[in-house]
Parts: C-alpha cells; sequence; structure tokens
C-alpha cells in the first residue's frame, strides 16, 4: 500500500513489502512527539531505537575534548535515524541528536527491530542497502568538511605579503 505511510514507501524502496508485511511493522512502530530543541538521543547514551522523521529536522552532534559541540549531519524528513553501531552492538552512543524544530518520529525497539528480521529475513538485504547508502552519504559528507572546515570558511585571508 504505497502512499499510506511514509516509512513503508521507504523501505518499498529497497524491499517489496506484502500486506503482511506492513501489519507487523505497522504493530511494532510507535510514534513520538518532540518540542524545538529536544536532546533525543545523549552521547554515551546506548541508542535503544530506531527512528524515522515524519515531520522535523534534527542535528546530530558530538561533544569535543574542549567541550565544543560538532555537528556530523542533519537528518530530515522521510530519513531513517540511528546510531547503528550503538544500536546494533547496543554500547554506548559517540553521537548526540536535538531537534531543530517539533519533530515527529516513529520508532521501533531493538528488541521489536530484530525480531521483525528472523520473522523476515529478507529484510536483512535492505538493512545492508539502507546502511550503504547512508554510509557513502556520511563518507561524501565528511569529505565536504575536511575540505572545508567550519574554522577555516570563515577566516578573513592574510593580507598580501603576511604568512
Amino acid at each position: 500500500m504505497p502512499g499510506t505511510n511514509p516509512f513503508i514507501d521507504f523501505v518499498s524502496a529497497f524491499v517489496k513489502v506484502s500486506d503482511e508485511e506492513i501489519a507487523e511493522i505497522e504493530r511494532r512502530i510507535h510514534h513520538s512527539s518532540y518540542p524545538k530543541n529536544e536532546v533525543i538521543q545523549r552521547q554515551g547514551e546506548i541508542a535503544r531505537t530506531l527512528a524515522f522523521v515524519i515531520r522535523g529536522a534534527v542535528r546530530i552532534y558530538y561533544t569535543d575534548e574542549g567541550g565544543n559541540e560538532q555537528t556530523v549531519n542533519f537528518i530530515f524528513e522521510n530519513q531513517p535515524m540511528v546510531a547503528f553501531d550503538s544500536f546494533a552492538g547496543q554500547t554506548p552512543s559517540g553521537i548526540a541528536a536535538v531537534t531543530l524544530e517539533p519533530t515527529e518520529l516513529i520508532w521501533t525497539s531493538h528488541a521489536e527491530f530484530f525480531s521483525f528480521l528472523e520473522l523476515y529475513p529478507k529484510y536483512e538485504t535492505a538493512v545492508r542497502s539502507v546502511m550503504g547508502k547512508y554510509l557513502v552519504m556520511g563518507s561524501e559528507h565528511f569529505k565536504l568538511l575536511r575540505m572545508n572546515p567550519p574554522e577555516t570558511a570563515m577566516r578573513p585571508s592574510a593580507a598580501p605579503g603576511q604568512n
């Protein structure tokens, strides 16, 4: 039933979804709403949910040794949101997430997600495809940051003849 649920539409781009599977997915997802500037994942906490942004925007960041927040990504509508290494391994996350505007998420727990994969193993391939897509996007994002780090982007040029 494409078109009725943005998450089902997203999943359908990677794998054919049956009506039975849609019903099972819908049983395992929950809805949450957050106001602007709400921290929804803290650095150092274990990521216990895999989420999908229905409405709103989220900033992904970490706090460095000097106490400065370093933005690493933005998650917008119709995109997944998870610190997958933390979620999959149930280990502390190196990143945090905060809403940039009122945000609505749908989410599933670690147990619900992996029990779904046990019931429907074909989705493991879809998960790998999604991870691959977002790893490539993240890699490109980091390349751009390294080429033009924020602290140098705004720095005025030295006057001619000064080094």
